[in-house]
């Protein structure tokens, strides 16, 4: 049982034999915000198990997310059904293509509009590639431009999960590590 945490920048997160957690401290664990750079972002590899396995959001990250508390809310969401008040919204409409940089394409994936947004609200999205092996993670934060619309300059990619399935019992909260 392992608990990972990369830290801003580029990370290889590894996990080992048994339940492990691979924690996100902030919207800038991977690039720096606004970033889209796969390469700047973390790679959690194949060795995630959604089964036995967690990614974990730290309690400070998580109250700055959603309705703006400490517990968990991750929701599967329909393309044009991501909704600020989840922390985290998972997307199995797969985008356009299998590039996490192309954010029209991801944007198109998750439908542009979103719900129950204001300014400075956050939440986070998970998108599936076009082949159904990985989900890029991206920090969303509405800048005030236009609150009921994704745009590309709102979207932070913070990691790529190598994996063919996310679920909603696959995010956690984790206190201060």
């Amino acid at each position: 049982n392992d608990t990972i945490t990369g830290g801003a920048g580029a990370d290889d997160l590894t996990g080992g034999g048994g339940s492990d957690s691979f924690v996100y401290l902030s919207a800038t664990d991977g690039n720096a915000a606004g970033g889209t750079v796969v390469a700047d972002a973390d790679t959690v590899d194949g060795t995630f198990d959604g089964a036995t396995d967690e990614i974990a959001i730290e309690d400070t990250f998580l109250d700055d997310l959603g309705n703006g508390d400490t517990n968990m809310d991750a929701a599967a969401v329909a393309q044009g059904a991501v909704d600020a008040d989840n922390d985290v919204n998972i997307s199995n409409s797969a985008s356009a293509n299998d590039d996490f940089a192309d954010l029209t394409a991801v944007i198109n994936a998750v439908g542009a509009a979103i719900a129950n947004s204001t300014t400075g609200d956050d939440t986070l999205i998970a998108v599936e590639n076009n082949s159904g092996t990985e989900f890029g993670l991206y920090a969303f934060e509405e800048d005030g431009n236009d609150a009921t619309i994704i745009e590309a300059d709102e979207l932070t990619l913070m990691g790529v999960i190598e994996t063919g399935a996310l679920v909603a019992g696959d995010f956690a909260a984790i206190d201060t590590v």
